[in-house]
């Protein structure tokens, strides 16, 4: 894995700040529009987020939800200044509490991944590990 860096002034470090300065709900286009940053990179950032539990969806657009729907976010962890750095789909650290979230599989995964012949890691669910310092 790559050195836990934090690089300055990047799309995810711009979200992450204004995440944690908006107190009220907030939408993908909304943190992408307000600290300038790709949609496209700021997805990617939002799902593991999500998977992680720092951020958390707190309503829809309209009362009938339907797949790919814009939704309402709300920052539900919110550990410090810098931002958690993801190292790939299946890795985040967190800079603030040196903590690390590892993909791993529950138990129902593993089993429909082998009837099916897949490999069990292509489907990951965070789960959260402490990295010793």
């Amino acid at each position: 894995m790559k050195k836990n860096r934090l690089n300055k002034n990047t799309d995810r470090e711009r979200a992450w700040r204004v995440m944690r300065i908006i107190r009220n709900p907030f939408t993908l286009k909304d943190i992408a529009k307000l600290s300038e940053g790709e949609i496209v990179n700021l997805k990617h950032y939002f799902c593991t987020l999500k998977k992680a539990g720092y951020i958390v969806v707190v309503g829809y657009k309209s009362m009938s939800p339907k797949p790919g729907q814009e939704c309402f976010f709300r920052l539900a962890k919110n550990t410090g200044p810098r931002p958690p750095i993801m190292k790939d789909l299946r890795h985040l650290y967190d800079p603030n509490t040196k903590e690390y979230w590892v993909a791993k599989l529950h138990a129902h995964c593993i089993a429909t991944l082998a009837n099916i012949g897949e490999a069990a890691d292509r489907h990951p669910i965070l789960t959260h590990h402490r990295h010793p310092v």
